[in-house]
């Protein structure tokens, strides 16, 4: 993974530096500023890390959608 995908991650996410990185397991932000810059590599153990909270954010909506639709299959109606 380099710098730009983790930074294209991350906004995905809608999430600063200063949250990923609590999100990451709450590392320091400065080391965090330093992968996303490129000053540093990505471990290979922050990728898996930052896969699996890309990961989890989509499964949570896409239930999110699937129990709109059981709930509401004829849509939501407004008042």
């Amino acid at each position: 993974m380099y710098a730009d995908e983790l930074k294209s991650i991350r906004l995905s996410l809608n999430l600063d530096m200063r949250s990923m990185a609590i999100c990451l397991g709450n590392m320091p932000y400065r080391t965090y500023q330093d992968y996303e810059y490129g000053s540093r590599s990505i471990p290979a153990k922050v990728v898996t890390q930052v896969e699996a909270l890309k990961l989890r954010n989509q499964n949570f909506f896409k239930q999110i959608g699937q129990r709109i639709a059981e709930e509401y299959p004829n849509g939501i109606i407004s008042a």
